[in-house]
């Protein structure tokens, strides 16, 4: 498997998130009570599942307009697929890490259920942001709302998570451990620097503001998030045009010649 992937660059990414993937990853902003009943990622998977944020997914297109009588996706379908395909690529990730990675000087990952709720619960929260009508309401509200920060679909999902979102009587947002928050955050700049991508600028200064009291890396796409991203893309690369298929827009044999 040495020709597949770049064993050299892999193990230089785990090793430099090794701080984020221990302990230090299951710190909150805001210290809880240790229950113990559950693990710190199970429940942010679990805060997660039962927000409201995240059922409103079920009224935002994927590719087609929602019709709750489709066959087609929406967006809240197609995180669930996203979640369970990032747990494949984690799962296929932990086998490379046990044949790559010295185990008595190397970290080993997505080994038990614990870091695997992770990828889990990136997947189900990577759109959890995104307005009505796709990509084009996106870049719509982003024009409106430009003297005032700005609109994304990631930084509204962040702000929602960390924010919008009420589950305590004293606390905004879900009260997220970092960890958890960074496998969602795929651009980790503010509105104010004049990214295209970016955060909104108080949900940046908190985070970042926490990973230096971790003394975590800013810039660092965590590897949490770059599987939930691969994931993401294989969905709709491969789902996108099975809904496309199901409104016959074109045949296979009509895509397959395209691609010749």
């Amino acid at each position: 498997m040495n020709d597949k992937i770049n064993v050299n660059g892999f193990k230089e990414l785990i090793n430099s998130q090794s701080t984020l993937l221990g302990e230090a990853g299951a710190t909150r902003m805001n210290t809880e009570p240790d229950y113990r009943d559950r693990n710190d990622f199970q429940k942010d998977y679990a805060r997660i599942l039962y927000s409201s944020s995240f059922r409103r997914l079920q009224g935002k297109m994927q590719l087609m307009a929602v019709n709750p009588d489709s066959f087609e996706r929406n967006r809240l379908t197609h995180s669930i697929e996203v979640a369970q395909i990032a747990r494949s690529i984690a799962e296929n990730v932990h086998k490379w890490s046990m044949e790559y990675l010295d185990s008595k000087n190397e970290i080993s990952i997505y080994g038990n259920s614990k870091d695997l709720y992770i990828v889990e619960l990136g997947g189900l929260a990577h759109d959890i942001g995104n307005p009505p009508f796709g990509h084009h309401g996106e870049r719509l509200l982003n024009e409106l709302m430009k003297d005032r920060g700005g609109f994304e679909g990631n930084a509204q999902s962040i702000r929602n998570l960390m924010q919008v979102e009420k589950k305590h009587p004293h606390l905004a947002g879900l009260n997220l451990t970092i960890r958890s928050l960074l496998s969602i955050i795929k651009y980790n700049v503010s509105y104010e620097q004049g990214n295209e991508k970016f955060l909104y600028d108080e949900q940046f200064q908190s985070i970042n503001k926490f990973l230096r009291r971790l003394e975590l890396e800013k810039s660092t796409r965590t590897l949490d998030v770059q599987i939930v991203d691969a994931a993401d893309e294989i969905a709709y690369c491969a789902h996108d045009l099975e809904d496309a298929l199901s409104k016959h827009y074109f045949s296979i044999n009509e895509f397959i010649y395209d691609l010749k």
